[in-house]
């Protein structure tokens, strides 16, 4: 039997041996970025620092958007998983809500693909009447 708090030690290394080398190779691949793309391109100082915020701010969004989806799936999971559901009176209410969202969800991801199938078919019908004279 393996003892609990071993594992959680084990864990805590691996976690932050692999934060540890993505750092490393995020901080090589920003310092090769920033030596190859914008001398090539010749884009303006000014530009390439509007840009480099940009990323900032677009890296920090998905950063929150992940932690923020973590989160409520932790809680979730602890909810419906735990002895809270034994003792919380508005279980069914987070259980709807939860299904409902998820449900959302799934009815957005459809219509995400429809609509990229009827770009494809838009784009294939542009193409076969240009061929056609």
């Amino acid at each position: 039997m393996v003892n609990k708090s071993s594992s959680i030690i084990s864990s805590i290394i691996l976690n932050s041996t692999a934060l540890g080398v993505s750092a490393y190779l995020s901080w090589s691949l920003y310092q090769t970025y920033n030596a190859q793309v914008f001398t090539c391109v010749g884009a303006p100082k000014a530009i390439t620092d509007l840009y480099k915020y940009f990323l900032a701010l677009q890296v920090t969004l998905q950063l929150e958007l992940f932690v923020l989806l973590t989160a409520a799936g932790l809680w979730t999971s602890q909810l419906f998983n735990s002895y809270i559901t034994h003792i919380s009176k508005h279980t069914p209410i987070y259980e709807a809500l939860v299904s409902g969202m998820g449900r959302r969800v799934m009815r957005m991801n459809g219509r995400e693909r429809s609509w990229e199938e009827k770009d494809k078919e838009e784009k294939k019908e542009e193409e076969i009447s240009r061929r056609v004279p």
